[in-house]
């Protein structure tokens, strides 16, 4: 059965959160997925399920100007402008998310963990979605 999804806007920043829930309550703590440069909460729908379907929360951001979030001139837009972003989503979570980002999202996680407290980070690389990424993620997270 695929755990059921669920979106959340942050309206007053334009950003699109799309979250997977697991069936059944758990004591695991949270995931929050920052996608890179060129993506968006779509890079990580495998991972939504995978670990949805093993007792995690997972929630995928689209920073703005990234697939469902709001558009914004890019002019306007700064790597300052995604770290609030990302800052007003962890918010949401209070210091338990373990945050997960890839390639400027990897970055955009470590600057969020200097202002934010978190109970982990994880910055993969992800040369394509391979099951072996998958399970070596959760491994990591394992212990969490």
């Amino acid at each position: 059965i695929t755990p059921p999804e669920l979106a959340s806007d942050i309206v007053d920043r334009g950003i699109h959160v799309e979250s997977w829930l697991p069936e059944r309550r758990s004591r695991r703590r949270p995931l929050v997925l920052v996608h890179g440069e060129l993506g968006g909460s779509w890079v990580w729908e495998r991972f939504l399920g995978f670990f949805a379907g093993r007792g995690w929360e997972a929630h995928a951001v689209n920073l703005r100007n990234h697939h469902w979030s709001q558009s914004a001139d890019p002019a306007t837009l700064s790597f300052d402008t995604y770290l609030e972003d990302l800052l007003a989503v962890l918010a949401r979570h209070g210091d338990s998310a373990v945050v997960v980002g890839h390639g400027m999202g990897g970055l955009l996680a470590l600057k969020a963990a200097e202002r934010h407290p978190v109970a982990g980070l994880d910055h993969m690389r992800l040369p394509g979605f391979r099951d072996h990424l998958l399970r070596g993620l959760a491994g990591r997270l394992g212990g969490v």
